[in-house]
C-alpha cells in the first residue's frame, strides 16, 4: 500500500498588522496584477462572493 501524501498549500497571504480601509482590504480579495474589470470589484469573485456571505457581522456590511 501506498502512503498517503501530506497535503500542502503553498499560497498563502501575508499578514497585516494594522487597520484595512475597506480598499485595502478588497486588494486583499484577489491575487491580480492590475483593476478589476469595469462595472465589477473584487467582491465579485469567488472569494468576495463567500466574504460577502459569511462575514458581514464581523466587516458591518449587509449579507449579499
Amino acid at each position: 500500500m501506498i502512503d498517503p501524501s501530506s497535503l500542502v498549500d503553498q499560497y498563502c497571504h501575508g499578514i497585516l498588522r494594522t487597520e484595512l480601509g475597506l480598499g485595502t482590504f478588497e486588494a486583499q480579495l484577489a491575487r491580480t496584477e492590475g483593476p478589476p474589470a469595469p462595472g465589477t470589484t473584487l467582491f465579485d469573485t469567488q472569494t468576495g462572493f463567500a466574504v460577502r456571505r459569511w462575514c458581514p457581522p464581523l466587516l458591518g456590511l449587509e449579507p449579499h
